[in-house]
């Protein structure tokens, strides 16, 4: 599109052509997925208004289809995968007790200290009418997540959830319960669904 040019595209023709493109990487990526359908389109709308709102203000908005509905990255399909991830550790994890703050580790702290910026971050989109903070904040909290629930010590997990010993088990799921939560109201906020499975 260039309003300069006089070359426009409408809406539905780029969430049409977003969600054909969301299929395929969905069918890729789970074929067994029981709602590819649905997903496909919760994760096309993702990347188009992610694509949008990241964006500071008064700043051109440069949108790639190929950029805007990776998986990595700047996305929100990257977020809504990571919302997705920690939202299956919650369904497989059953009953859980109370969690033995003394285990926390620095992986826990650190994961921990970027939950409690969530409110600054909301606050301070809406004063200032910024939502590309709020943006920030959530690829930030996705990386940290990503950190964390992929670090590794001497070649194994180093933050294992499900299979970590009691008290430290409860801890990192409530963690996880509190990013899954946290990553859900913040695309809420955006516009952008938080699908379960992808």
């Amino acid at each position: 599109m260039s309003g300069r040019k006089g070359v426009a595209v409408s809406v539905d023709e780029v969430l049409e052509e977003a969600k054909r493109r969301a299929l395929a990487i969905v069918e890729e990526k789970n074929p067994e997925h029981p709602a590819k359908e649905e997903a496909a389109a919760m994760v096309a709308l993702g990347a188009i208004r992610f694509a949008m709102v990241k964006t500071e203000p008064k700043k051109q908005i440069d949108f790639r289809y190929s950029e805007a509905l990776s998986f990595d990255g700047d996305t929100g399909p990257y977020i809504q995968y990571a919302h997705a991830r920690a939202h299956s550790i919650l369904r497989k994890a059953g009953m859980w007790g109370e969690p033995d703050l003394t285990q926390a580790t620095p992986y826990e702290r650190a994961l921990a200290l970027s939950l409690l910026d969530f409110e600054e971050a909301v606050l301070e989109a809406a004063e200032e009418k910024t939502p590309h903070v709020l943006a920030q904040y959530l690829l930030d909290l996705s990386a940290a997540w990503n950190a964390y629930y992929n670090a590794k010590e001497g070649g194994k997990a180093a933050t294992p959830v499900l299979t970590a010993p009691k008290g430290l088990r409860e801890l990192r799921l409530g963690l996880v319960l509190r990013l899954q939560e946290t990553l859900k109201l913040g695309l809420g906020l955006l516009g952008i669904p938080a699908p379960e499975v992808m």
